[in-house]
C-alpha cells in the first residue's frame, strides 16, 4: 500500500493504473480514496483476473476476466503428459478467450463524433 501511495504521489498526472491482479487493483482503489482521488474521473483502475470471489466483493471493478477453470484444466493435462513422458504430443501454442468487464472504474468511452460537413 505504501508503494502504491508513493507512486500515486510521485506521478500526480497519472490517470490510469492497470494492475497485475484484482487484489492490487483493489489496493489502488483504497489508496486513491485515501488520497482524495475520484475514480474514474481522476484515476481509472483496471485489474486482471476476474475471479468469482473478486467479482463478488468488488462488482464495480473493471477487470480482464480470464478463463481460470480452462487454464487449470490445460495445466493439469500438460503436467500429466509430462509425467507420462508425452511432452511431444502437446502443441505449444494455445489461445484462450478473455473478456473485459468494464465495471465503473473506467471512464465511459466517448462516442465517435461525426462531421456533417
Amino acid at each position: 500500500m505504501e508503494m502504491i501511495a508513493s507512486y500515486l504521489d510521485q506521478y500526480p498526472t497519472l490517470d490510469a493504473v492497470f494492475a497485475s491482479n484484482d487484489i492490487y487493483a483493489a489496493m489502488v482503489l483504497s489508496c486513491a480514496q485515501r488520497l482524495g482521488l475520484e475514480v474514474p474521473t481522476d484515476l481509472q483502475v483496471i485489474g486482471f483476473d476476474g475471479a468469482p470471489y473478486t467479482r463478488a466483493m468488488l462488482p464495480h471493478l473493471a477487470t480482464v476476466m480470464q478463463p481460470i477453470d480452462e487454464i487449470a484444466q490445460r495445466a493439469v493435462a500438460r503436467l500429466l503428459h509430462a509425467i507420462a513422458g508425452q511432452e511431444d504430443d502437446l502443441d505449444g501454442a494455445e489461445v484462450l478467450p478473455v473478456s473485459v468487464y468494464e465495471g465503473s472504474t473506467l471512464r465511459q468511452k466517448q462516442p465517435d463524433r461525426v462531421s456533417l460537413d
